[in-house]
């Protein structure tokens, strides 16, 4: 009984190696080789930590103007002014006089856009969002007056399901504004019945003087 015993332990620990590894199903079409990998090396590319490009610069007020037309853009202007005030277009009745507290007057507009891709995961899993956010500020007092936001997603076999931006903190009218902008994914997997779901997100916040990157989590 022994000398089975003994034999059972090896046989398992012969076969464990082969296990880890899964082979394909053979109803798997899955594109980049996503076939060949086991669930576990599918979590591990899906969980990668995120990567961060952004591209930063000033716009006139008429390119700011022109991304409030953007699709899903999420727009705020200050103190109710219409979008040619708050970036500028078109002045401000009480341009030319003291500030109202609420960025509406006082001096001319200055300008931003940011480009901000935050890219999670590894290949073929990754997974890209896009927040696009133009913002104005009044010159005299560092108060916005104006901002624009949207937000776009890629992925290279996941399924984008959509994507959403909304204000956590600040807002026009004040010295910052902060942003929440995410996306929905589904991503599939070998297994048919086993896809994998992702929420990704990302916070930062604007100032007059320029940009910052939060952190990279959900409220």
């Amino acid at each position: 009984m022994k000398a089975i015993a003994t034999a059972l332990v090896l046989a398992v620990v012969l076969a464990a190696p082969a296990a880890a590894k899964q082979k394909p199903p053979r109803d798997c079409h899955l594109p980049h080789g996503a076939c060949e990998l086991s669930l576990e090396e599918i979590q591990q590319l899906a969980n990668t930590p995120p990567t961060i490009t952004q591209t930063v610069r000033e716009v006139t007020p008429a390119e700011a103007y022109g991304a409030a037309d953007q699709p899903g853009a999420e727009v705020e202007t200050a103190n109710g002014m219409s979008i040619e005030e708050a970036t500028g277009v078109a002045e401000t009745p009480n341009m030319e006089v003291e500030d109202d507290g609420g960025g509406g007057g006082g001096e001319a507009r200055t300008c931003q856009s940011s480009n901000l891709a935050a890219q999670y995961g590894g290949f073929p899993y990754d997974r890209t969002i896009s927040d696009h956010t133009y913002w104005c500020w009044n010159s005299a007092t560092w108060l916005l007056t104006y901002r624009s936001t949207w937000v776009t997603q890629y992925a290279t076999i996941c399924n984008p399901l959509g994507t959403y931006s909304y204000r956590w903190t600040g807002g026009v009218g004040q010295g910052i504004v902060g942003i929440e902008a995410g996306a929905y994914y589904t991503c599939p997997t070998p297994v048919p019945w086993w896809p994998i779901q992702f929420q990704d997100c990302l916070h930062d916040a604007y100032y007059a003087w320029g940009s910052n990157i939060a952190e990279f989590r959900c409220f």
